[in-house]
């Protein structure tokens, strides 16, 4: 084991001195020939360390057949870097060190794609409504009692109610359209998470009691069933597998800028091919400024500002977290594919 390991740095040593050609994975300056994988580590985290092009993650992880989930990577896990005949390569040995012996061993939860906790609360209810979800969700009427303002432990009356498994709903209210900055297509409009009901009685008028509260709840917000809780996905770093280009068309604090670890809605869905893991780009648009010889003003080009990872697709739009800036992200800052 100890040769093997000596082998494979002496083999990355030298690959460190050859010089890249294009669309083959370029690595980072000062990428460690080992590491050990740590609890706090995430996917992004770790193909940052080896790859100037993280989203490319794929492309250089060797999944090794002889343990358990070779896709996923857990803490205590070791990675070697090294080569092949087409370029570098990463090797995952997964062992627990016995005296005198190694045997592989599964170890706990696999580290995430993502901080968990920065998307967490978006993956436990659907976050964009379309036309259909909208038509077919229940809605308040008034309070038992005639409130207008209802919070905790409050009853009150709603109608249309959808079939709930498990007689619970959650009462939200629509906010305002996504629209796309150029066509102007209605994308999708964001629901606010208000507060959880229970069923008390059904029929043509329901009653439910409020069995949780976040904001005030009123007449006209929306009930849907509440679904069953929605485990934190597992996906790999990976660029578009095609060509895109759209807009950030929302930020989830409402902020008209943010950065790191912020939550962003792009105008990229299902029908674009978009998938959770997508590393997306954020271009900033270029500065004005004059021409020396001419005189003519002109606009200098996009450059990149960022870079967001897919956790949540929708049919139009979908959430990305940002990954990483070298400056702030704005609403309507363009999006594309990662440039090569």
């Amino acid at each position: 084991m100890i040769k093997v390991i000596f082998r494979l740095i002496a083999t990355a040593l030298l690959l460190l001195t050859v010089p890249s050609h294009a669309g083959e994975l370029v690595l980072k300056p000062g990428s460690p020939l080992i590491y050990t994988v740590r609890a706090g580590d995430t996917l992004w985290s770790i193909a940052s360390r080896f790859l100037a092009e993280p989203w490319r993650w794929p492309e250089i992880l060797i999944r090794n057949p002889q343990i358990e989930n070779p896709e996923e990577l857990y803490a205590g896990d070791v990675l070697i870097l090294g080569s092949h005949s087409d370029g570098v390569e990463l090797k995952v040995l997964r062992v627990e060190k016995l005296t005198p012996q190694v045997r592989i061993v599964s170890k706990g939860k696999p580290v995430p794609s993502v901080a968990p906790d920065a998307i967490q609360p978006f993956l436990v209810y659907p976050q964009i409504l379309d036309a259909q979800q909208l038509r077919s969700a229940g809605h308040v009427i008034i309070g038992v009692e005639g409130d207008i303002v209802l919070g905790q432990f409050h009853q009150f009356f709603a109608q249309n109610l959808p079939a709930s498994d498990n007689g619970r709903y959650r009462v939200i209210r629509p906010g305002d359209s996504f629209s796309d900055p150029e066509t102007g297509e209605n994308l999708g409009r964001p629901a606010k998470h208000l507060g959880t009901a229970k069923l008390i009685s059904s029929g043509s008028i329901g009653t439910l009691e409020i069995v949780e509260s976040r904001e005030e709840i009123q007449p006209g917000d929306r009930l849907m069933p509440v679904e069953d809780a929605v485990g934190l996905p597992y996906f790999f770093p990976r660029r578009p597998d095609s060509q895109v280009a759209g807009y950030i068309v929302g930020i989830s604090d409402g902020l008209s800028e943010v950065g790191v670890l912020s939550v962003v809605i792009v105008s990229l869905g299902h029908e674009d091919g978009i998938k959770r893991g997508d590393v997306i780009q954020v271009n900033r648009q270029g500065e004005v400024g004059k021409d020396p010889s001419t005189g003519q003003i002109i606009r200098l080009p996009e450059s990149p500002s960022a870079y967001l990872m897919v956790f949540k697709v929708f049919e139009k739009v979908s959430y990305g977290l940002i990954i990483k800036a070298d400056r702030t992200v704005h609403l309507l800052d363009r999006v594309s594919s990662p440039s090569v």
